[in-house]
This record gives C-alpha cells, structure tokens and sequence, in this order.
C-alpha cells in the first residue's frame, strides 16, 4: 500500500520508558511505611489475644479433668506417686487419661505402667 502525497504519513508516538520521580518514590514509600506502621500492631494483638484464649481453654481442659479424676477416684490426684522402679510420676501424669487431647498410645502405656506397679 502506497502513500499518497495528500495524506500525511502518522508515525506512532515513541515509547517513553517508564519513569519515576524521586518523589513518587518517596511517597510509596512512606505509605507502604504508614501501612506496616497500622498493620503490625493489629497482627501483634490478634495473635496475644488467641493466645489467651488458648490459654484460657487449656485451664479449663485441666481444671475438667482435675474434677472427673475426682470423681472417678474420689480424691484430686497427690503430687506424685512412685511406680514400683522408684520412677516418680506427677498430678499431670494422673489427669492425663481425663484430658480432652489425650493420645490413646500414651494412655494405654501409662495403664499398663500402673497395672505393674499395682
């Protein structure tokens, strides 16, 4: 295709290449700075607040199972007990069966540990 000397030839605009000014930098700096600046906080108390709530529930799991040994035993577990190798074993060890997050393995040794003692 030939171009007449009546139209006039366009040439497509030349590409610039991408420019920053120092000041644009500047300030997507500064906001990325004011964004950490708001989120880190609000990151820092969400997880000290499931902390506690974690916390809070695992008092309640030990205090739960402080009351069903005592149901089950009639008495809130000693401080310790000794098995028949001299081992000694604490209150936590006793509850451990009547916890809610209790592996089924662990239970099943420490029994057979207490039928040997017993």
């Amino acid at each position: 295709m030939a171009i007449s000397p009546t139209e006039p030839a366009t040439t497509p605009p030349a590409k610039r290449p991408l420019q920053f000014r120092l000041s644009q930098l500047l300030l997507a700096i500064a906001v990325c700075c004011v964004v950490l600046g708001i989120a880190v906080p609000l990151f820092r108390m969400v997880r000290h607040d499931a902390r506690k709530i974690q916390s809070s529930n695992q008092l309640k799991q030990i205090a739960l199972a402080l009351h069903n040994y005592h149901d089950v035993q009639g008495s809130f577990p000693s401080a310790y007990i000794e098995d028949s190798s001299g081992r000694l074993h604490s209150w936590r060890l006793l509850i451990t069966p009547f916890l809610e997050s209790t592996p089924l393995l662990f239970i099943l040794r420490f029994r057979k540990t207490l039928e040997r003692a017993g």
